[in-house]
């Protein structure tokens, strides 16, 4: 089917609980967030730009896309509403990182090693489409229908992609993967090296990166009381889909998220890097890790499989970026630009390889994403972003604020920061608005 078929279905599904909803006078701004969510992975985008086929640009690919979901979002609330994005967000207190992304979206606009600029305009549009529509919910919503919101989408998400794992790979239904995405065949097998659930993704770690934020949102509403037996069966039936993904990188992060999570649930106020902290967290953590990698039914996942290749494939794509931050290391090569780039200087992959697979793929590591396209100011900028954040939101918790989004601020933060090394999903179209939406609305509800 296309995508206008599954933005029909979803849109009608959510009219209808609106309307029933409504009928009977109860809250329904919830699902605005819920709908947003639901649509995430399915990529409902249509081109509204005549872009070569052969064209690359990063990890948002090189066309400008109309999403559909918030388009219609965006035109209800304009229409409906009267609101007024560009007024908001000038009066929106606390969108420090916003404008640092502005800042570097006119650096890599003007000043472009490149020579021209499609990547960062694709980028630009694409963020703040994302965050017009952000704007606009909070303008209509509390704290309670955020977290309802969210709630209502990821089990939706959970049940719906726990049924497509279980069709595949436990009951090998390869029809099932090819359902929401052309190429999700290919990747739900990673190109015939190993099998992997994808859910309604295009591939595995983008699938599980999504459960790992699902759990750390379900375990804080457990911590805080919020619907705690709904709570326990979805962390149950999403690390049940983690499994069914085949992905080592999220089993190494999902295994960290946990420890640290319930680590600071325990005392919000302690360090988390003390003598106290070694003993009581990263020995366990590691030696947890060590028995799954060399000594579970997992290490063959490990340590067989594909794993060689793959290791070797990752220090190919890093050696790559390297090259490409000696050429810009102040500002980089564009935000979104960086295969661009490779494109106009095949030499840079030549060097290292011949498989053209390093000439169509983005660098499979999104913090050397960042040093390439932006530069040692933008790698730097990026690690204060990530450092800051997680302060701020332990910060929450530590107070007694805004805790639930806190708790899925931290696993977010975190699963972007492990997964990150060694692959660019966090930076996909398919998660990186999940990334804005939870750092948009944590901040907002911040002390």
């Amino acid at each position: 089917m296309g995508i206008y078929v599954y933005f029909f279905l979803i849109a009608v599904y959510y009219i209808f609980r609106i309307f029933y909803l409504k009928l009977f006078n109860k809250q329904y701004t919830h699902l605005f967030v819920s709908y947003f969510l639901l649509s995430i992975p399915f990529e409902l985008g249509k081109s509204f730009s005549n872009v070569n086929p052969s064209a690359v640009a990063g990890t948002l690919g090189p066309d400008f896309l109309f999403y559909l979901p918030i388009c219609s979002l965006l035109l209800m609330f304009f229409s409906i509403f009267g609101l007024n994005p560009l007024r908001d967000l000038k009066n929106y207190k606390k969108n420090e990182w916003i404008l640092f992304v502005f800042f570097f979206i006119l650096i890599s606009y003007f000043y472009n090693i490149n020579g021209e600029q499609t990547g960062t305009k694709i980028f630009a549009f694409f963020f703040f489409t994302h965050i017009f529509l952000f704007v606009f919910i909070s303008k209509l919503s509390t704290l309670d229908v955020i977290i309802a919101g969210i709630f209502d989408g990821f089990k939706l998400l959970s049940i719906i992609q726990l049924i497509l794992a279980i069709c595949f790979p436990l009951l090998g239904m390869k029809s099932v993967t090819g359902l929401f995405h052309v190429s999700g065949l290919d990747w739900a097998s990673r190109l015939g090296g190993r099998d992997g659930a994808i859910g309604l993704y295009q591939h595995p770690g983008n699938f599980a990166t999504f459960l790992i934020i699902a759990v750390s949102f379900f375990i804080g509403a457990y911590f805080e009381g919020y619907k705690r037996q709904w709570c326990l069966l979805l962390i149950c039936i999403n690390i049940f889909s983690l499994y069914l993904t085949s992905s080592r990188i999220s089993i190494i992060s999902f295994v960290v998220i946990m420890f640290l999570l319930f680590r600071i649930q325990r005392n919000p106020q302690r360090k988390i890097i003390s003598l106290r902290s070694m003993l009581l967290f990263f020995l366990p953590c590691l030696s947890f890790l060590y028995w799954i990698i060399f000594e579970s039914s997992f290490s063959e996942l490990f340590l067989k499989s594909d794993s060689s290749q793959q290791y070797d494939n990752r220090l190919v794509h890093w050696a790559i970026s390297i090259k490409i931050f000696f050429d810009s290391p102040y500002v980089g090569v564009g935000l979104n630009s960086h295969l661009a780039y490779i494109k106009k200087n095949t030499s840079i992959v030549t060097t290292f390889t011949t498989d053209d697979f390093f000439s169509s793929n983005p660098i499979h590591n999104i913090h050397l994403i960042v040093l390439a396209e932006l530069g040692i100011v933008g790698f730097i900028a990026w690690i204060i972003f990530l450092t800051k954040n997680f302060i701020l939101a332990k910060r929450n918790l530590y107070y007694g604020n805004n805790q639930i989004l806190s708790y899925t601020f931290i696993g977010t933060l975190l699963v972007l920061i492990l997964n990150g090394f060694t692959g660019w999903g966090p930076f996909s179209p398919s998660i990186l608005p999940l990334f804005f939406f939870i750092c948009f609305f944590t901040r907002k509800f911040s002390l």
